[in-house]
C-alpha cells in the first residue's frame, strides 16, 4: 500500500514536471513570437516613415533622426546616433537622441561644470571626428559587421567617463550598407532596463539599418532626381531668354555687309551681341561675354540689351552708351559677375568707325589699299574696364572713344575670346594672330564666306577637342553702294 501511495506520488510529480515543462516552452515560445511580432511591427512603422520621410521635400537631417529614433524605440535604448562618412573616411554624428555618450573621453574638468555640461556635451558630439577603425563605431565602419559591448569597463575601445549620466554600460552598432555602399552607423547606448543588449536588439537595430540604408538611398535619387529637374528647368528658362534676346535677322544694310554666329559650348552660353538701326543710316553693333551661366547670367543679358538698346536710341555715342550700361547694371550686378563688351558705331556714308571698349578682346580691322597705302591687318586698342566691376566715377576716367576709317572693302572682325582661346589637342590656343590671318587672306570674300572660312579655320586647328568657352563672331564689311556699282559697270 505504501509503494503504490509512493508510486501515485512520483508520478503526479512528473506529470507536473511535464506539464510545467511544457508551460515554460510555451511561454518562451509566445514571447519570442510577440518580440518577433513586435520587431516586424516595428520594422513595417518605421519603413512606413522613412517612405513618408523621402517623399517629403525635408532635410536630409529628419531622415537621420526618424532613424535614430525607431532604433531607440525597438531597443528600449537611453539614447542612441547615427554617424556618416565624409571624402575623407571621417565619420560624423548627424542625428543625436538621448544624451549619447561622446565616444572619446573628454578633457580633464569638463565633466564637473554642470552648469555648461549639456551644451558641451551637444557641441562635442556634433564636432567629434571619428576615424575608420577608431573605438566600436570606427571598428564597425571599417569591418562591416555589427559590434555589441555589453561589459565596457574591460574594452579599450570603448570612452569610459566618470560621470554617470555619460557611462557607457552597453553599446550596440551596426554598419548601414546599401549593396556595397557604405551610408554610415547607427548606434544606441545603455538599455533603459540596466541590462546589455540582446541577440533580438542586434537582429532588430539590423534590420531597422537595412531599411534606413535603403531608405537613405532612394532619398539620394528623389533629390538628384528633383535637382535634375531643376537645373533643367532653369536650363530651359536661360536658354529660352537668351533666345529672345539674339537678334531673329540681321538688318539688311546699302554700304554694309554683315554676318553673325553664335555657338554654345553648353545648353545656355554667356555670349550676346547686338545690331541696332540708327539715325541718319548709321548701324550700332554689339557684342558682349557675361561672366556666369544659367538664369542669372540670362537676366543679366536681359538688362544689358535693353539698357543698350535705350542708350544706343538716344543717339549716345559709344563712350556714353558703355558708361550708361555701367550705371544701370553696377547696384544690380552680383559680386562674382561682370560683362565685357564693344559697341561701334559704323557710319557708311562717313566711312568711319566709332568704339568704345569695356575690357573685351581688341576688335580686328583690315584696311584695303588707298591710293599709296598698302594693305594692313591690326587690332584697335583702346582703354576700358568690364561692366559692373568699378563705380561709374572710376569707369568714365578709364573708357575711351576712337574713330578709324572704314572704307569700302574694308573688314572689321569682332569675336568673343572662345574664339581666340579656342584649344586644340596639344593645349595651344588659336589666338588673335591666326584669326587675323584668315581675314587678310579672306578678305575678297563676303561677310558671310569670311565668317564660314574662320569658323572652318578654328575647327580645323582645334580638332577632336570640343570648346570650352562660347564663341561669338561678328563679320562687317564695308561696300560701294548698289547704284554706284551699276554705274561703274
Amino acid at each position: 500500500m505504501v509503494g503504490f501511495i509512493a508510486g501515485l506520488f512520483v508520478g503526479a510529480v512528473c506529470a507536473w514536471v511535464v506539464v510545467q515543462y511544457f508551460r515554460q516552452n510555451m511561454r518562451l515560445m509566445n514571447e519570442e513570437k510577440q518580440r518577433l511580432e513586435q520587431e516586424r511591427t516595428l520594422v513595417l512603422e518605421f519603413m512606413h516613415n522613412l517612405v513618408e520621410g523621402v517623399g517629403e521635400d525635408s532635410p536630409r537631417v529628419d531622415l537621420y533622426r526618424r532613424i535614430v529614433h525607431a532604433a531607440i524605440l525597438g531597443t528600449g535604448a537611453v539614447s542612441g546616433a547615427l554617424f556618416v562618412p565624409d571624402e575623407r573616411k571621417k565619420l560624423h554624428s548627424v542625428a543625436i537622441e538621448g544624451v549619447f555618450p561622446p565616444q572619446r573621453p573628454l578633457p580633464p574638468g569638463t565633466e564637473e561644470k554642470l552648469a555648461t555640461r549639456a551644451e558641451f556635451i551637444r557641441k562635442t558630439l556634433e564636432s567629434e571626428e571619428i576615424a575608420f577603425g577608431e573605438g566600436v563605431i570606427g571598428q564597425v565602419a571599417s569591418e562591416g559587421k555589427e559590434i555589441v559591448v555589453n561589459q565596457p569597463d574591460s574594452d579599450d575601445r570603448v570612452a569610459h567617463h566618470r560621470d554617470p549620466v555619460l557611462r557607457i554600460r552597453a553599446l550596440l552598432a551596426v554598419p548601414m550598407y546599401f549593396r556595397k555602399r557604405f551610408l554610415g552607423v547607427v548606434a544606441v547606448a545603455n538599455p533603459s532596463d540596466g541590462m546589455g543588449f540582446t541577440d533580438t536588439d542586434v537582429s532588430m537595430v539590423s534590420s531597422l539599418a537595412e531599411q534606413a540604408a535603403l531608405a537613405i538611398h532612394n532619398a539620394d535619387q528623389v533629390h538628384l532626381q528633383m535637382e535634375r529637374q531643376r537645373l533643367d528647368l532653369d536650363l530651359s528658362l536661360a536658354a529660352n531668354i537668351q533666345g529672345m534676346l539674339l537678334p531673329n535677322k540681321l538688318p539688311e544694310v546699302k554700304r554694309l555687309e554683315l554676318a553673325a554666329m553664335y555657338q554654345t559650348a553648353q545648353q545656355v552660353g554667356g555670349d550676346m551681341y547686338n545690331v541696332i538701326e540708327l539715325p541718319l543710316g548709321k548701324i550700332g553693333v554689339a557684342i558682349a561675354d557675361v561672366s556666369g551661366k544659367g538664369i542669372a547670367a540670362s537676366l543679366l543679358m536681359a538688362i544689358c540689351q535693353t539698357a543698350l538698346e535705350h542708350l544706343a536710341r538716344d543717339g549716345k555715342g559709344p563712350a556714353q552708351v558703355l558708361s550708361g550700361m555701367n550705371e544701370e547694371i553696377i547696384d544690380e550686378i552680383r559680386a562674382d559677375m561682370f560683362v565685357t563688351m564693344i559697341y561701334a558705331v559704323i557710319d557708311p556714308v562717313e566711312q568711319t568707325v566709332q568704339l568704345a571698349r569695356a575690357g573685351h578682346e581688341l576688335p580686328v580691322l583690315l584696311s584695303v589699299p588707298s591710293g599709296n597705302s598698302a594693305l594692313t591687318c591690326r587690332t584697335i586698342s583702346s582703354e576700358g574696364m568690364a561692366l559692373g566691376m568699378v563705380p561709374s566715377d572710376i569707369f568714365d576716367a578709364v573708357i575711351e572713344e576712337v574713330t578709324v576709317p572704314f572704307h569700302p572693302g574694308d573688314v572689321l572682325a569682332l569675336y568673343t575670346d572662345g574664339i581666340t582661346e579656342r584649344i586644340n589637342e596639344d593645349g595651344v590656343e588659336y589666338a588673335t594672330s591666326r584669326l587675323m590671318d584668315v581675314v587678310r587672306h579672306e578678305h575678297r570674300k563676303g561677310a558671310e564666306a569670311i565668317q564660314s572660312a574662320l569658323l572652318a579655320s578654328v575647327e580645323s586647328f582645334a580638332g577632336a577637342a570640343a570648346p570650352a568657352d562660347d564663341m561669338t563672331l561678328m563679320i562687317l564689311k564695308g561696300r560701294e553702294p548698289v547704284e554706284n556699282s551699276k554705274s561703274s559697270a
